[in-house]
């Protein structure tokens, strides 16, 4: 993802949660505040107009039989809103897709609603780590083989060590190639500007190997890396990088072929906090400070001249963990899958 659309994306979301209704025939669209949070499990049911809800109502929507016996509760005296808890996460998922369901099959008789990321937000995580025990674990170290390429003469070599010597058109599915991949984007200022996005870095990594393309000393992107991207054998994975390859293909016309962006995994749906350094935390024992992200995040990735030590380990190692955690994401057991569109 471009990083600083991220940043904004981030305080946005913070600031105002976007939720659907169905009324007749359309979608209406509503802002609402951060303020609210709903307990462990539980689904919140709103009426539409002056309607209200009844135990009567829900229980022949959510019949006790099927999701074992919901709690009921009703924020007043006008039972203007009902507080649905149940006993596991999975119930509370599958009762929400239920209601949404019914919803949409009763679109015009329809008189109530819910919102689906207060529910997301309500939902148990299977997997969770608090932000003391995050401090506690040891900090993240950057791979030991990083190759930084600045000029088109060690693209080619890059490339042999980054793959072990094997040829991009000779690789297949058999190989099971895993790649970490990332991109860095021109600055902060040129967002704000509204100028079109400038790629700066293009990040890849393999089980020992980071190897970082520097696109503006380059001069465009790389044959090799063009082809390796666009390779539907190999497997590029990464933290939004989905957003970054619609991107590379509207303004450079590369294609990234099988991509996959590890929050997006079922393990990482039903973690707590689902961000990299949580994950990371989680899954691989180690620490990444979120501030040393952000940080980086508005650095000078556009700069003519070499990149820091800090810049290069955490472009480095961004692409290098990102590969790491979707290998353990991949084999990590989930309880029910939730739909990463939910």
């Amino acid at each position: 993802m471009i990083e600083e659309v991220r940043l904004l994306a981030d305080l946005m979301m913070k600031m105002r949660y976007l939720f659907i209704s169905i009324t007749k025939n359309k979608l209406r669209f509503q802002e609402l505040g951060e303020t609210e949070k709903l307990p462990r499990n539980t689904v919140k049911i709103e009426p539409l107009g002056r309607s209200r809800l009844s135990t009567e109502f829900l229980e022949q929507l959510l019949p006790p039989g099927q999701f074992k016996n919901p709690t009921f509760t009703f924020d007043d005296s006008a039972a203007r809103h009902a507080f649905v808890s149940f006993a596991t996460a999975e119930l509370a998922y599958k009762a929400s897709e239920h209601i949404r369901n019914w919803i949409a099959e009763n679109n015009e008789t329809s008189d109530v609603r819910i919102r689906q990321q207060l529910v997301k937000e309500s939902l148990e995580p299977q997997y969770s780590i608090s932000e003391d025990e995050l401090q506690k674990l040891p900090a993240v170290q950057p791979p030991e083989n990083i190759i930084v390429v600045a000029e088109e003469d060690d693209v080619e070599e890059a490339m042999k060590t980054l793959l072990k010597g094997k040829s991009i058109n000779k690789i297949t599915e058999k190989d099971n190639l895993v790649i970490g991949f990332g991109v860095k984007w021109h600055g902060l200022s040129t967002f704000l500007r509204l100028e079109r996005p400038k790629l700066c870095l293009v990040q890849l990594a393999s089980d020992d190997t980071a190897v970082l393309f520097r696109i503006r000393k380059l001069g465009g992107i790389p044959s090799p890396v063009a082809e390796l991207l666009g390779n539907k054998a190999v497997k590029k994975v990464g933290s939004g990088v989905v957003s970054d390859a619609k991107v590379l293909f509207s303004l450079y016309d590369v294609a990234v072929e099988n991509v996959k962006d590890i929050h997006q995994t079922p393990a990482a749906l039903r973690s707590e906090p689902n961000n990299f350094p949580g994950l990371a935390g989680i899954f691989l024992g180690q620490r990444i400070e979120e501030k040393t992200i952000r940080a980086m995040q508005l650095s000078n990735w556009q700069t003519s001249k070499d990149y820091t030590p800090a810049q290069v380990n955490f472009a480095a190692s961004d692409a290098f963990y990102a590969r790491e955690l979707y290998l353990k994401l991949d084999n990590s057991p989930v309880d029910f899958k939730l739909d990463h569109k939910y």
